[in-house]
């Protein structure tokens, strides 16, 4: 783990007279994890009233330095001091950032929600925008969907309610499309105000267009047989979690959406005691993390104290290290990163490392109970206590504010609370490229891991090259969903000679239904192969999904040396894509049907088990391409090995059962 602190940022632009830093901390990360959003806490010698301000800073965690002033960019250089910055969330990633806040002219009550970005202001008044009228509320938190087209957003005013009106006069949530400019009330059951307050948790936007708010409340949001606790006579513990969730439509809006209760017990009945005061609530692949102090979800939890929790399908459990059925002072939930692997806790349980009356941060491994300590280096102990952090995306950092002052070198910034970034060394993701027929090992592949952002476009989050050994590996920078992609260049390695007629016959065979493959021993035991999948990629030179005459001429073109000849190519082929069915014993491609993952493996939140690639070459579809002498190639026994995991017979990499 590399721990850093934070410096103080500059506030001489936002104070009237001499500014004085009182707390430092973190409020988000973009979601490559480049980019954080620092709130300082400050007093002012020139404000007479001696109220405390808030400046917002961007900060660039890999050169450990302030991007942008947000105060500055909401009034414009020299007009800082006139405004007052509340609330303020960040979205995007390094190259594509906003920040949107609240804010008001100071001594004024009013206030509007900005959107800036690192060229100035996009919109002063987004509700306004959204819309369509100048409406005035107190927004009373906020989140933002990584793309930053969407907000939600609480509030207890009433402007934004339509039908049916809001008449509670009590927190609702609202969905924000910035770019839609529309308006959705989350916080309705079955289309009718709830009378109880609703709590915002979270947001967040998938790959496929899901999204998803989650948020509490003593209010029955799905059948009241289901969630007794809730409704106008809620009783002590009926705070629940729910899931709102609705799918973009074609036309860019939103399908009707669903509701559904998290915190319910294997007969669907709400269990309640959801804390949304002291604690975070997540939503994550993995599951929804939340907060308790009841003994209702966990029959081992003695402590008293609030605990973590996860809900993953029908299961709630406890978040605790590996062989310990409880923590003697109990743990805040902080954060997770998005595939929910990794989990971040304030604690004193002397289960995770903890001292009574010294909270410190901590990180579980959510699957093996691992745990690692975050506000605390190694060799040191620390002489005060960590307040609060918040996580990236990928779970690898954690931005926390600590009253100590023997964490680094560096004197503290303020002596009410710093802030400090821990960072954790992201497991490498290695794999190797190998020839499907000979399986030499090929070296000088690129290899590249990106992010799939909302809109479908790709973020590199990290690159490399097969050594020659052929393997390769990458710093695994996953968050959310991602796409592990591979290519090599028909230059690197010579492929000359590689295509003849027989190659052409073969693609012929497999246009017309035949099987171009010969039975190996004759009249002995062993029978004819069927063909491999990665035949049918070599033969399918025109990229159409399927094999046909088209490709045969165009492989006899190549043979023949036509310079009109579609030029011969490497395709990288995920090897986790095994194309083939267990349960029927078959392969799941055909001549007909050439389906591949040709962008690269799919990748949803944890890294992969398997990263290798199987490169083909195009036109050779006997595979009687030749390596370099000094190649290696991979053993009997690895196939061996793969086609007794279930990814299909030996024949598949041009190899016969033993005899």
């Amino acid at each position: 783990m590399e721990l850093f602190q934070v410096a103080a940022p500059d506030l001489s632009g936002l104070a009237v007279g001499e500014p004085t830093l009182r707390y430092i901390e973190g409020v988000g990360f973009t979601r490559d994890d480049r980019l954080l959003l620092v709130k300082a806490t400050f007093t002012d010698s020139g404000d007479v009233s001696g109220g405390l301000k808030y400046g917002y800073f961007v900060f660039d965690v890999d050169q450990k330095s302030y991007l942008a002033d947000v105060n500055q960019l909401v009034a414009g250089q020299g007009n800082a001091d006139a405004i007052s910055v509340g609330q303020a969330i960040i979205s995007g990633t390094f190259d594509d950032w906003s920040v949107f806040a609240t804010v008001s002219l100071v001594g004024q009550d009013s206030e509007s929600l900005a959107q800036v970005s690192a060229a100035g202001v996009v919109q002063s008044d987004l509700i306004a925008l959204v819309a369509g009228a100048p409406f005035v509320i107190a927004i009373e938190r906020m989140k933002a969907s990584s793309d930053g087209r969407y907000l939600v957003i609480q509030t207890s005013d009433e402007p934004l309610a339509d039908n049916p009106p809001d008449t509670n006069d009590s927190p609702d949530i609202y969905l924000l499309d910035t770019e839609g400019l529309s308006v959705t009330r989350v916080s309705l059951a079955a289309g009718a105000e709830a009378t109880q307050p609703t709590y915002l948790e979270d947001l967040r936007l998938l790959s496929s267009g899901a999204l998803q708010v989650l948020f509490s409340t003593d209010a029955a949001f799905v059948n009241p047989r289901l969630d007794g606790n809730g409704g106008s006579t809620a009783t002590l513990g009926a705070r629940d979690l729910y899931l709102w969730e609705s799918q973009q439509d074609g036309s860019g809006g939103l399908t009707e959406p669903t509701i559904t209760l998290i915190t319910s017990d294997a007969n669907g009945l709400a269990l309640g005691f959801v804390d949304s005061s002291f604690a975070e609530a997540r939503i994550s692949d993995a599951g929804v993390f939340f907060a308790s102090s009841s003994a209702i979800y966990d029959d081992n939890d003695g402590n008293q104290s609030l605990d973590a929790l996860l809900a993953s399908g029908e299961n709630i459990s406890r978040l605790l290290p590996a062989s310990a059925e409880d923590l003697d002072q109990g743990a805040i939930f902080l954060g997770a990163g998005e595939s929910g692997s990794t989990a971040y806790l304030l604690s004193e349980s002397s289960e995770l490392g903890g001292a009574a009356g010294v909270p410190q941060v901590f990180r579980l491994n959510t699957d093996s109970g691992e745990v690692d300590s975050v506000s605390v280096p190694e060799g040191i102990t620390a002489d005060n206590a960590a307040i609060d952090a918040v996580i990236s995306s990928s779970g690898n950092l954690a931005a926390f504010t600590s009253l100590a002052s023997n964490l680094t070198v560096t004197d503290p910034a303020s002596l009410w609370g710093s802030l400090f970034i821990a960072e954790f060394p992201p497991n490498a993701i290695s794999g190797a490229v190998y020839h499907w027929a000979n399986h030499a090992l090929l070296p000088g592949a690129s290899v590249t891991l990106s992010s799939v952002l909302e809109s479908g476009d790709l973020l590199e989050l990290s690159a490399g090259t097969s050594a020659e050994a052929g393997v390769f590996s990458l710093e695994n920078r996953i968050s959310g969903n991602a796409l592990l992609s591979g290519s090599l260049s028909a230059d690197s390695i010579s492929i000359t000679d590689s295509v003849d007629i027989q190659d052409a016959l073969a693609a012929l065979k497999i246009a017309v239904g035949v099987n171009p493959n010969t039975d190996p021993d004759g009249s002995g035991p062993l029978e004819r192969p069927p063909i491999s999948p990665y035949q049918l990629i070599a033969a399918d030179v025109n990229e159409d999904g399927e094999v046909d005459i088209r490709d045969a001429l165009e492989i006899l073109k190549m043979a023949v040396g036509l310079s009109t000849a579609t030029p011969q190519e490497w395709k990288l082929v995920p090897q986790a894509e095994t194309f083939w069915d267990e349960s029927l014993q078959a392969f799941t491609i055909d001549g007909d049907n050439v389906a591949w993952s040709s962008q690269g493996l799919e990748i949803a939140g944890e890294p992969p088990l398997d990263a290798n690639f199987v490169a083909v070459l195009t036109g050779d579809v006997n595979g009687s391409w030749e390596p370099p002498l000094e190649s290696v190639a991979l053993e009997r026994t690895y196939f061996e090995g793969l086609a007794a995991e279930g990814y299909g017979p030996l024949e598949k990499w041009s190899l016969f059962p033993i005899a």
